[in-house]
């Protein structure tokens, strides 16, 4: 288990201990990362040096109560003390995908990633979790990733398994295919 998954499920665990809501936990982490990733002052205060412990925390603990009001704020600003006393900070980000997976496998579904050349529509993604979830029998939870290389359709990976639809694959096959002399139909 990597660094990110074990603080990751800590939190999860806290989360459900605490009885709030383990989605608004994750959004919040979420956003703490996103603002920290985006924000180079806030790099900057929150690995410097010269940045004392205690200010660092106050900056932590404004951004999660921010992020989340309440139980969750508070639990989040701990949680963001934590890793800056332990110096993983760094991490947060990782810490947040892998707080996704903890939670999802903990409610019996399974994360899964879907790429393809454009971004879905909302309704295209709740499609294809609902034929996954039916196709698996426990409930499929997607992530999104734009890959431009792909060309057009899209390429599932669930449970390690992966299933590509898209037109790069499509014309990589046809040209081994032709290169070969094989089938070109499958």
């Amino acid at each position: 288990m990597s660094v990110a998954q074990s603080y990751a499920k800590a939190l999860y665990e806290a989360s459900r201990d605490q009885g709030v809501k383990a989605e608004t936990i994750e959004a919040a982490v979420y956003t703490v990362a996103s603002a920290i990733e985006g924000s180079k002052q806030l790099r900057d205060v929150l690995y410097s040096p010269s940045t004392s412990g205690s200010d660092r925390s106050k900056v932590l603990v404004a951004l999660a109560e921010k992020a989340v009001t309440g139980k969750e704020g508070k639990l989040v600003g701990q949680f963001l003390t934590l890793l800056m006393k332990k110096r993983r900070l760094t991490v947060l980000s990782d810490i947040a995908g892998a707080f996704k997976k903890a939670r999802v496998e903990a409610e019996g579904g399974v994360l899964g990633v879907v790429a393809s050349a454009d971004a879905l529509k909302q309704d295209d993604l709740e499609s294809l979790a609902r034929a996954f979830t039916g196709k698996l029998g426990k409930k499929v939870v997607f992530e999104t990733k734009i890959d431009a290389e792909l060309l057009a359709g899209m390429k599932v990976t669930v449970g390690g398994v992966t299933y590509d639809g898209t037109l790069k694959n499509q014309l990589s096959r046809l040209r081994t295919n032709l290169i070969h002399g094989g089938s070109t139909s499958h």
